[in-house]
């Protein structure tokens, strides 16, 4: 299913928004009236992975970049958890798109954030060591300390400043 799909249709976007807010914390995404905007731009798109019975069983968000598709989000369902449902989504989105793949992670400092950039590096993601902030989304101005992951090897210090003007002008639009 699509994002139009998902604009159109109520009950799913309640399903799917529940989600979004049981995987990540309000500082890590939109408002909801936020992401119904961003969803009717262009460069960016939803995609999501349903049951035979229409349960979304995960999601992924990413932005159509110059150079690079950035993952915004990526998400599996509670009820679907721990069954290889996320490596297979996710090795199916990969396989299916010719830009290399950047997406942002939590510094590997619990348990939690290193089975994330552990997951991804079993994708052949490698954590580039810059320093990296997630702009704000909300109006506080509070930015969210994390590290940028590239599918296409280590960034040079050139390409994370290129990379990372690209993302805040295109996805947090500052």
């Amino acid at each position: 299913m699509t994002k139009n799909e998902l604009i159109s249709n109520p009950q799913l976007f309640a399903q799917f928004w529940k989600i979004m807010i049981d995987s990540f914390p309000e500082n890590e995404r939109r408002m909801r009236e936020e992401y119904i905007k961003t969803m009717k731009n262009r460069a960016f798109s939803t995609t999501l992975f349903c049951s035979e019975t229409a349960d979304i069983k995960g999601f992924l968000s990413y932005w159509k970049l110059s150079d690079f598709i950035f993952v915004e989000h990526f998400a599996i369902s509670s009820k679907f958890r721990n069954q290889g449902l996320g490596n297979k989504l996710f090795s199916q989105f990969l396989n299916s798109i010719s830009k290399p793949v950047v997406l942002e992670v939590e510094p590997p400092t619990d348990s939690i954030s290193k089975r994330r950039v552990n997951f991804y590096e079993r994708m052949n993601f490698v954590l580039n060591r810059f320093d990296y902030y997630q702009p704000s989304y909300h109006n506080d101005n509070k930015k969210v300390p994390l590290l940028l992951m590239t599918s296409n090897g280590t960034l040079s210090s050139s390409q994370f400043k290129m990379l990372q003007n690209d993302i805040y002008n295109i996805v947090y639009n500052i």
